[in-house]
C-alpha cells in the first residue's frame, strides 16, 4: 500500500491560490440607470414612511439602487449576492414599478403586504 504524505502547508497553501483564483471570476455588479418615473413612487401615492421602509428594508434587493457591501467583491460571497439581488430585481423592482400593468401591480402589492405583516409579526421591521 503506497501512503501519500500531504503536508498542512500545501494545504493551505493551495486553498489560498484557489481562492485567489475565484476572485477572477466574479459576476458584475449592475445598477441600471433609474427613471424616477417608473419608480413606485413617481407612479403610486404612498405615505412618506414606505419609502423609508424600502430603503432600509428592500431597496439592495429590489431596486435598481443596490449598496453592494465590500464583501460582495469577493468570491464565492460574489456570486451568492449577485444571484439574489439579480432574483430580487426579477420578483419585484421598485425602481421599474411603472413597467407593471394593474394586474401584475395589485399581485405585488398584495404579496408586500403579506410579507410586511409577517416580518411585523416577527419583530423584523
Amino acid at each position: 500500500m503506497i501512503r501519500i504524505q500531504v503536508k498542512p502547508k500545501w494545504i493551505v497553501l493551495t486553498i489560498a491560490l484557489i481562492l485567489v483564483s475565484l476572485q477572477f471570476t466574479s459576476p458584475p455588479h449592475t445598477n441600471p440607470a433609474i427613471d424616477e418615473l417608473q419608480k413606485l413612487q413617481g407612479t403610486t401615492s404612498v405615505s412618506r414612511e414606505v419609502p423609508a421602509l424600502f430603503d432600509r428594508s428592500c431597496n439592495d434587493c429590489h431596486s435598481n439602487q443596490t449598496a453592494w457591501p465590500w464583501y460582495s467583491q469577493l468570491a464565492p460571497v460574489s456570486w451568492l449576492l449577485t444571484r439574489d439581488v439579480n432574483e430580487g430585481r426579477q420578483q419585484v423592482n421598485f425602481s421599474e414599478w411603472g413597467k407593471y400593468n394593474q394586474r401584475q401591480a395589485a399581485r405585488k402589492l398584495k404579496a408586500l403586504s403579506f410579507v410586511i405583516a409577517m416580518a411585523k409579526r416577527c419583530g423584523s421591521t
